[in-house]
């Protein structure tokens, strides 16, 4: 069990009390909304947050970090922050480090259905934290209304970033870039299991198809797509295929046989690169990427063909409309870095 220290996750709602008629209105009201909002510290408590204190490792010495066992690095930002992250059932926790110190720590976690109420009650605590002054803001991004919430204290800032499904909580040193934790988390708050694998991807994504035969010795296990925007754009998706087949060739050999059907199959095909040392899902394998065109659309596809040790072979497909593939592909390898192969 990772241990949560230093790490907080919090959501919550600005309150607003509307004025009375009267002095005695106002004070039954500021005393009935004073009276709700210790419910929701009480409730936030039962949770683990101590009214009035706000844990963090802000500041403190990465090479002193007593939870940093349970960190993976993921990568340098332009920044120069370093980024490290780790991941639970439900609940993803990421450090950013510059010049060995901690100068933003991120938490997210699929709330589901308690996401407001959650909401609510991070909120009042943050509140009881006394915050210099407090910000919100709203925006909307794939049919997704996304708000933010900002408290200020002295020498950092919290933020709350309310998702419909998830909460994103975050505490930055003034001074940096809180935007960046925003920009690099990303919450999979949808599920996908079945006896060969299990996969997460986000509420913008939806599943087209699952378990449908191909052929004799292949079915397609899984179809996710990003849900349709409009009638025009093309959709990235990855499509999971599971062999009947025990195939004992290795997986460099099976790329290049699926090279060269492509070329007889596809008019437009040609093969980019091919890696024959990689790991998905804990399995190894290779990565076959190539481009082509369809209907107009110049895409570009990563296919990973990767076997368990028992010979079962698995062939993940990504297809993203290659003038959108830098941008959409990091939505996508946070996806296929939460596939787990059984």
């Amino acid at each position: 069990m990772i241990k949560l220290a230093y790490i907080i996750l919090a959501l919550g709602l600005l309150y607003s009390c509307n004025s009375g008629t009267s002095k005695n209105n106002r004070t039954k009201q500021s005393g009935s909304t004073q009276a709700a909002r210790n419910f929701l510290i009480e409730q936030a408590e039962n949770r683990g947050f101590q009214k009035g204190v706000i844990q963090h490792a802000l500041n403190t010495k990465w090479s002193e970090f007593a939870d940093k066992r349970f960190y993976t690095y993921i990568k340098t930002l332009k920044s120069g922050m370093l980024l490290y992250r780790a991941e639970i059932p439900n609940m993803m926790m990421e450090v950013y480090v510059l010049n060995n110190v901690i100068v933003i720590q991120s938490s997210s976690i699929m709330t589901g259905k308690e996401t407001q109420q959650i909401y609510m009650e991070m909120d009042a605590w943050l509140k009881s934290c006394n915050p210099i002054s407090t910000s919100n803001s709203f925006a909307v991004k794939d049919g997704e209304v996304t708000n933010t919430y900002e408290y200020l204290f002295q020498d950092f800032t919290a933020t709350i970033i309310k998702r419909e499904l998830g909460i994103q909580y975050m505490l930055s040193l003034n001074g940096e870039k809180k935007e960046t934790a925003s920009q690099e988390s990303i919450i999979l708050d949808k599920q996908f299991s079945n006896k060969y694998f299990s996969i997460k991807y986000p509420s913008s994504w939806q599943i087209i198809q699952e378990e449908n035969q191909v052929t004799n010795n292949t079915a397609i296990s899984l179809q996710i797509m990003e849900r349709q925007k409009n009638d025009y754009d093309f959709r990235p998706n990855i499509n999971i295929i599971v062999s009947n087949k025990k195939w004992r060739e290795s997986t460099a050999y099976l790329a290049e046989q699926t090279s060269q059907n492509n070329r007889r199959l596809i008019r437009s095909y040609k093969q980019l690169s091919t890696s024959n040392d990689v790991v998905l899902g804990k399995c190894r394998g290779s990565l076959l990427q190539y481009s082509f065109s369809v209907q107009g659309y110049q895409l570009k596809a990563d296919q990973y063909i990767v076997k368990r040790t028992d010979n079962t072979t698995f062939i993940i497909t990504v297809t993203i409309e290659n003038c959108k593939y830098s941008e959409q592909n990091k939505l996508v390898q946070s996806i296929l870095k939460s596939l787990i192969i059984n």
